[in-house]
């Protein structure tokens, strides 16, 4: 909706498998189809969902991993869209769509052999139809008398170099760019044509409504129709403010949106160049080029590493979570999630910017200054503590403020943390199901900085949920092992320090993987 009146609708059957969702499973499902459907218009803005459903309010205030599977999947699909849901009841909903909601279940019948009788009718074409001389000569004709060939021709460019004439053409797939000139030229041209008098044409054309618009340039500059020939009511002739109406919803298909950095300046107006992701770089015209506030990072759909190792060894679990044997207050097998964090600070915020010269995108070195950069959304994202190549890490903005990086995340599920001494090194697992392992060479590089880092455990349960934070934490090279070196754990006497008995020994971190 755009000034509180809605300008499109759009609705689609429940497959067989969505039938069976639970209500606040069809709910949010409703959300990510409008979204995703509007792509176009939703993408990079600030969306306000209307919902007469209350606990869809309470999924979204929840954090992700307390979030079912089900739903987790369906926000992780919103994470692009600056979304806010409100709840309003149902009775102050006037424009509910009900219709909608039930749906006549039908098949369209198809023809098996529709699909041999084309191919049968190609297959029978032994001769084309070529173009005869009289069409060859028309379409010499119009080449001749089309504008554009008539710039382009090579007298024209010595006549327009000349006499200091600057040609400017339009950029490519945007014709529209000399449209209007185009337009108003054939108006003119039929107003001289069909009227004997310009001035009353003119009269009759500016007292008439532009197509698709409800108002006439008369209405529009007077605010109000003029009287001409043609008998109407007085009433209509009583000025009234007009408004603009707002953009129409473009057919689906007609455009596509990706990923891309602005590089420069081209040298005719309102012309850009831009690099898209695989390097490649286009000109465009500035309707072509959306700004978003998201920044540019890589999503992964795929595990971090590959699982083929056929060794095992102990989890390191067992080092990095907590010591619950003795608290009888939890259950066993509680996910647990192992963050890091650079404690905010004033720095300097960097802008993702790119030269002709150069297409390297200045990263976040860590989540920490992806905070201050002002990203407030969770998700996954690039970063590059040491310059030495870019990595995904999770970024978790709901816990304490936010800016952690979460290095390990586990809820007893899909993923094997029995794994090699290979897989720990490098990383395993995936984000988007939520159970994974950093790699110890990423938390090396996050951890050898000028900052000092907080480490933070947290153990959740299904009503009850305790952490205990280290002061610092640091890990070693590949040469040292990833020596581990921890500072002080404060806790809030419910959770044990689980590594008391490493952080004062500062053995090499593979002795505690058994």
């Amino acid at each position: 909706m755009q000034q509180n009146q809605p300008v499109a609708y759009a609705s689609r059957a429940m497959s067989s498998s969505e039938i069976n969702y639970a209500q606040i499973e069809k709910e949010l499902l409703a959300i990510v189809y409008g979204c995703e459907r509007f792509n176009m218009y939703t993408y990079g803005a600030e969306i306000e969902v209307l919902s007469d459903h209350k606990s869809l309010e309470i999924i979204f205030k929840k954090p992700l991993f307390k979030v079912p599977p089900r739903l987790q999947r369906m926000r992780l699909r919103l994470q692009r869209y600056n979304l806010k849901e409100r709840y309003v009841p149902g009775k102050f909903l006037y424009i509910a769509d009900t219709l909608s909601r039930a749906i006549v279940q039908s098949s369209v019948p198809t023809d098996d052999d529709m699909h041999h009788d084309m191919e049968h009718f190609i297959h029978s074409v032994i001769l084309d139809l070529s173009i005869s001389d009289m069409k060859s000569m028309e379409l010499q004709q119009l080449n001749c008398n089309d504008p554009a060939m008539q710039l382009l021709h090579r007298e024209m460019k010595e006549y327009a170099t000349q006499y200091g004439i600057n040609i400017i053409t339009t950029s490519p797939t945007y014709s529209q760019a000399n449209g209007l000139a185009e337009k108003a030229v054939n108006i003119v041209k039929n107003l001289l044509r069909m009227e004997c008098n310009l001035n009353e044409g003119l009269m009759e054309y500016c007292n008439t409504p532009i197509s698709n618009f409800p108002y006439s340039p008369n209405q529009m500059l007077f605010s109000r129709r003029t009287r001409t020939r043609v008998p109407v009511h007085l009433l209509v002739l009583v000025p009234q403010n007009c408004h603009d109406v707002p953009e129409l919803l473009e057919k689906p298909g007609d455009k596509h949106l990706s990923r891309a950095i602005v590089t420069g300046k081209h040298d005719t107006p309102r012309s850009y160049m831009i690099t898209d992701e695989s390097g490649r770089e286009y000109r465009r015209n500035r309707r072509h080029i959306h700004l978003t506030q998201e920044p540019l990072v890589t999503i992964l759909d795929n595990d971090l590493t590959d699982d083929s190792q056929p060794e095992t060894m102990q989890s390191i679990v067992s080092s990095l979570s907590v010591t619950r044997e003795s608290d009888a207050n939890l259950e066993p097998d509680l996910p647990d999630t192992v963050a890091t964090s650079v404690p905010r600070r004033s720095t300097r915020i960097a802008v993702n910017v790119c030269n002709q010269e150069s297409t390297t995108f200045l990263r976040a070195k860590n989540c920490a200054e992806l905070y201050t950069r002002g990203q407030t959304i969770s998700g996954v994202y690039a970063i590059d503590p040491d310059g030495k190549g870019a990595f995904d890490v999770y970024y978790d903005q709901t816990t304490t403020g936010g800016g952690w990086t979460v290095i390990q995340k586990r809820q007893n599920g899909p993923v094997d943390f029995n794994r090699t001494w290979d897989d720990y090194t490098n990383g395993f697992g995936n984000f988007l199901i939520g159970e994974f392992w950093l790699g110890l060479n990423k938390i090396s590089r996050l951890t050898q900085n000028e900052t000092e880092n907080k480490l933070r455990v947290d153990v959740v349960a299904s009503n009850k949920a305790v952490y205990g934070e280290y002061a610092s934490i640091g890990i070693g090279d590949r040469n040292s092992n990833y020596t581990l070196s921890l500072g002080n754990f404060s806790n809030n006497n419910v959770i044990h320090d689980g590594l008391k008995h490493h952080k004062a020994s500062q053995r090499p971190l593979i002795w505690y993987l058994g």
